[in-house]
């Protein structure tokens, strides 16, 4: 059974590889524009998605995504925890 955000352990580490293929899920809602456009975002945030094998862990993705959207980021930080979360069950 996939974990929710609820239950994700807050020491997990998930790879760049991880986050990208989390992000590149939301495709279909979002739009390839907006993915390519996020990913390129959480870059600038000091999450080096080009290094397949970095680690981040949920904090540091949660902070970058707060730094991008703010207050707003809650419904997006749900939907790529959510794909983290399959992508590594």
């Amino acid at each position: 059974m996939a974990k929710t955000s609820d239950s994700v352990d807050k020491g997990t580490k998930f790879t760049a590889k991880d986050v990208k293929a989390a992000i590149r899920d939301l495709e279909a809602t979002i739009g390839r524009a907006t993915v390519d456009s996020l990913i390129y975002d959480l870059e600038l945030y000091d999450l080096r998605l080009k290094n397949d094998r970095a680690e981040y862990g949920l904090a540091e993705i949660k902070i970058a995504i707060e730094k991008i959207f703010g207050d707003s980021s809650q419904l997006l930080l749900e939907r790529i925890i959510k794909a983290l979360n399959q992508t590594t069950a």
